[in-house]
């Protein structure tokens, strides 16, 4: 059965860059664009949560404080641009798995994703060129 991936994410371009990426990975990507989206689909029980934090209709930590407070096995790597103190403190309180910053950089996201077991080893070498055009995507719209 393949691993579902939940990408939360308010840029349209960086949402489908990632979604495409991890479909060519074997992943089946769920994409949301704001909170509300991102709990409805929390009911597909996703084995990762791609989250940023700072979404249309509020903070992005939210949807981690109700992963942790519900117990969901769910890894969560919060992927943001924040750099409030304030919310950067709140946010590793709720002990993310991963934290990354934006641009994002690609390859140290998929040694993470293959650091839990979700993709193998192997597929690394073989998508250089996805790789590339979801970084493309992600620069231009950062």
């Amino acid at each position: 059965m393949a691993h579902r991936i939940l990408i939360v994410e308010d840029d349209h371009a960086s949402r489908r860059a990632l979604s495409f990426l991890f479909a060519r990975l074997g992943l089946v990507p769920i994409e949301a664009g704001c909170i509300a989206e991102a709990m409805e689909k929390l009911s597909r029980r996703p084995d990762v949560v791609c989250l940023d934090l700072m979404l249309p209709d509020g903070n992005g930590a939210s949807v981690l404080r109700h992963i942790r407070e519900e117990q969901m096995s769910c890894k969560v790597a919060v992927i943001s641009a924040a750099n409030d103190p304030a919310m950067l403190a709140e946010v590793t309180s709720l002990r993310p798995d991963a934290l990354f910053g934006k641009p994002l950089n690609i390859e140290d996201f998929l040694d993470w994703l293959k650091s839990i077991g979700l993709i193998e080893p192997q597929l690394r070498k073989h998508i250089a060129r996805p790789v590339l055009v979801a970084q493309s995507e992600l620069r231009k719209s950062a």
